[in-house]
């Protein structure tokens, strides 16, 4: 079994650039690696719901949103990440913990409530879990920079909330055995593949020892 690997952070953090930094060191260092998105689209009535609420077409209630969304992740866990992990390492762009700070900060769904479904259902939790830490306005730069609309969560007062709401969720919430590691970028690209290449890579390299060791 190999370890299963969360980034996480507001939309222009950097979880895209750090994905890609870590996915060379594991080709370099000669790691399987796959990667995933942070949906599964298995369950075409719960997909709906997902994409009506993205892009606005229509408002679903808390409880049928968070159901949708916990459905989701559920299956991905169970039909992606876990038969994958059994060969590679898997490196998801957000999990639940991104939903419980979105849902709360734009739909007003407590974060708690969002944690509570998905850990009444079982869902998968990472090993390992990267929250990429940047201000609200270096990420809305960052999002400009892409060169298209803004969708309705990526202005700067929705990034505000967004990122008071992670902070608040790692400073108090209990990870249950996850490891948490915070990198910040708000520094130059070299500055940040140095965190990836001496912080990152070393813990993940030991969690795959870790867990080899474990298995019979």
């Amino acid at each position: 079994m190999m370890p299963f690997v969360v980034l996480e952070g507001c939309d222009g953090a950097g979880k895209t650039t750090v994905r890609e930094m870590l996915r060379a060191e594991m080709d370099a260092a000669c790691i399987p690696t796959v990667t995933i998105g942070q949906h599964s689209w298995l369950h075409p009535w719960h997909a709906r719901t997902l994409v009506c609420a993205r892009e606005q077409r229509s408002q679903a209630s808390p409880k049928t949103l968070s159901q949708a969304y916990m459905h989701d992740k559920r299956l991905h866990g169970l039909r992606n990440v876990e038969p994958m992990r059994r060969c590679a390492v898997v490196i998801a762009d957000r999990w639940f913990y991104s939903d419980a700070v979105y849902h709360e900060a734009l739909y007003e769904i407590p974060k708690q409530w969002t944690l509570e479904l998905h850990r009444c259902a079982g869902t998968v939790q990472p090993d390992l879990l990267i929250y990429i830490r940047a201000e609200a306005d270096q990420a809305y730069d960052r999002i400009l920079q892409r060169g298209r609309h803004t969708r309705h969560y990526e202005r700067p007062s929705d990034l505000r909330r967004i990122v008071a709401g992670y902070e608040q969720l790692l400073s108090n919430c209990d990870l249950a055995g996850v490891e948490l590691l915070q990198l910040t970028n708000e520094l130059d690209f070299v500055t940040l593949q140095r965190q990836v290449q001496h912080v990152l890579m070393p813990v993940i390299q030991k969690l795959i020892l870790t867990m080899n060791q474990e298995c019979p």
